[in-house]
């Protein structure tokens, strides 16, 4: 991996609040324009609803799944030339069902 040959910079959180940190206290014109950056963002938000089904020939009944993707994210306005995105993500199921072997064994929600 690129960052394990060079051990002086790491992708890690401290890292970047150092940065951040440098930018907003290089000039107080600097500052303002990364604050009004920071505020003049937009929020975003994505919900991706999902269902599965399929029918297999010596299952009991057929596997399904019903679930919910959800996105949450904030883009910065521009400063410098640059924008920053935040993107947080969710998978949440409501419903599963569904048949595996494990060990030779039928297992699973619909198992007999």
């Amino acid at each position: 991996m690129l960052f394990d040959r060079f051990r002086l910079f790491r992708p890690t959180l401290p890292n970047a609040l150092v940065l951040l940190g440098a930018l907003l206290l290089a000039s107080p014109a600097g500052a303002q324009s990364l604050l009004q950056a920071l505020r003049q963002g937009t929020p975003t938000l994505q919900l991706l609803p999902a269902f599965e089904d399929k029918s297999v020939d010596d299952a009991t009944r057929p596997a399904r799944q019903l679930g919910l993707r959800s996105r949450i994210g904030y883009r910065s306005g521009e400063f410098a030339g640059f924008q920053a995105y935040l993107q947080l993500h969710n998978v949440s199921h409501a419903e599963e069902a569904f048949r595996f072997v494990q060990d030779g064994r039928v297992r699973g929600a619909t198992a007999i």
